[in-house]
């Protein structure tokens, strides 16, 4: 770019050379050389007008380019990050998945023992209200044969009233 401005201005400097060598020709030529020299010049400022809005736009293309690189740069860190993400929240779900169906076997399992118990429950339920109703009528049956053992101590109590002074070693009594 600096080799564009040297080389225009070179060319800038020889034109004004020619110029002022020109300037003992007649005055056709004269102007005819002033106004080539004036347009040369004009020429060149817009060239570097040009060149300068050129390199302005070059930088900020430079930067919009290194502004993007660098979103991209952090857009794929975070791409990767999520990638590390959803892996681990994949393998997490399906632990849990897994987690779910030991449990969900253990429930079964236990569903079907809580069953087995609560059969055995009522059985051994049946057994006690059966053994209960046993003990009621042997209950029953004993408090009958204390009352028939009873009423013949008291008829032999009776019949033998003035032995029993006698007997008080021999007697045995039933509670």
């Amino acid at each position: 770019m600096r080799e564009l401005r040297n080389s225009c201005r070179l060319r800038f400097l020889l034109l004004f050379g020619c110029v002022f060598l020109l300037f003992g020709c007649e005055d056709e030529e004269k102007k005819k050389a002033i106004e080539e020299a004036e347009q040369s010049r004009r020429s060149l400022y817009r060239a570097e007008a040009k060149l300068t809005r050129t390199q302005k736009e070059i930088a900020d293309l430079q930067a919009l380019v290194y502004a993007i690189t660098d979103q991209r740069d952090k857009l794929e860190a975070q791409v990767r990050e999520l990638v590390e993400d959803q892996g681990a929240a994949f393998a997490t779900a399906q632990g849990e998945q897994e987690r779910i169906r030991r449990l969900s076997a253990q429930s079964t399992a236990q569903t079907q023992n809580v069953a087995v118990l609560q059969s055995r429950v009522e059985e051994l339920t049946s057994i006690v209200q059966s053994q209960e109703k046993t003990i009621s009528e042997q209950e029953a049956t004993i408090a009958e044969l204390l009352k028939t053992v009873e009423l013949r101590q008291q008829s032999i109590d009776g019949q033998y009233g003035g032995q029993e002074e006698q007997e008080d070693v021999n007697e045995v009594r039933i509670d």
